[in-house]
């Protein structure tokens, strides 16, 4: 049986959001799967980490499929996988929670029963493995999101939402530039990492003294920038050494593109 899933970079913090905001990002890793008979692992990986990543059973995507499969009461499978990855390892982009989504859709895609493996406890088990619900949350429902744990379990939130369906009223007479400038000012975290990622922050200040308003994406080192930066600012960057992406947010997130069920929502 041959199932596969795409699931979107990531952004957390979004400055002072520590461990709670996330932003979904227009750049997907694909994983595919043919399940075969016996417990044989064979991972193959093409693009971002090749090389690098592991190819048995402690690759991060075949260790969260095999999670899923057991809560959900199960039987594990052989994998034969093939994993197109487009999100940057390390670089706060939401790699490690784009593997751990796509391996519990694969697992659902594999049981394909509405009824197995809810979008509640996709969240669940993707936030026990990863730590925290800020990347995994924006990863399976795209846009942007709020996500914590409460007594040890994660929730989103429908008050971020609120809060921007209002945003015409909340604002006044600022423009939502200034708003902008001041949502992803940070004083709780981000100066303290300031000496151990000095081009990140120091890249961040120049942005934002140019009027964009401008954050560490994640952990670092990427510098997430949350509205239209010009050309010749982009240019500047790149002769400065950095990657300069231009990237969209879905506002839909994870989806099984191939398997019993069409998508998560």
């Amino acid at each position: 049986e041959f199932v596969a899933v795409c699931v979107p970079a990531t952004s957390a913090n979004l400055g002072p959001g520590f461990d709670s905001l996330g932003l979904a990002l227009n750049l997907w890793d694909e994983v595919a799967v043919h399940a075969t008979s016996g417990v044989h692992t064979s991972v193959t990986v093409e693009g971002e980490g090749a090389g690098n990543v592991a190819t048995g059973e402690d690759n991060l995507v075949v260790q969260a499929m095999r999670l899923a499969l057991d809560r959900a009461g199960a039987p594990q499978v052989g994998v034969k996988m093939r994993c197109t990855n487009r999100i940057p390892h390390s670089r706060g982009m939401g790699s490690s929670a784009s593997a751990i989504v796509a391996g519990i859709l694969l697992a659902r895609a594999l049981i394909g029963r509405e009824d197995v493996l809810t979008d509640e406890e996709v969240l669940m088990i993707g936030t026990e493995l990863e730590g925290h619900p800020d990347n995994v949350a924006p990863a399976i429902a795209g846009g942007a999101t709020i996500a914590w744990v409460d007594n040890g379990r994660p929730g989103a939130a429908a008050l971020l939402s609120a809060l921007l369906s209002g945003q015409a009223r909340s604002v006044g007479q600022a423009s939502f530039h200034d708003l902008l400038m001041d949502a992803t000012a940070d004083v709780l975290h981000q100066e303290y990492r300031r000496e151990a990622m000095e081009p990140s922050l120091a890249l961040v200040d120049w942005l934002r003294n140019a009027g964009i308003a401008a954050t560490v994406s994640g952990a670092g080192p990427t510098v997430l920038a949350v509205e239209t930066v010009p050309d010749e600012i982009c240019a500047d960057a790149r002769s400065a050494g950095w990657k300069v992406m231009a990237l969209d947010v879905p506002s839909k997130g994870a989806a099984i593109t191939r398997g019993r069920l069409a998508k998560l929502y």
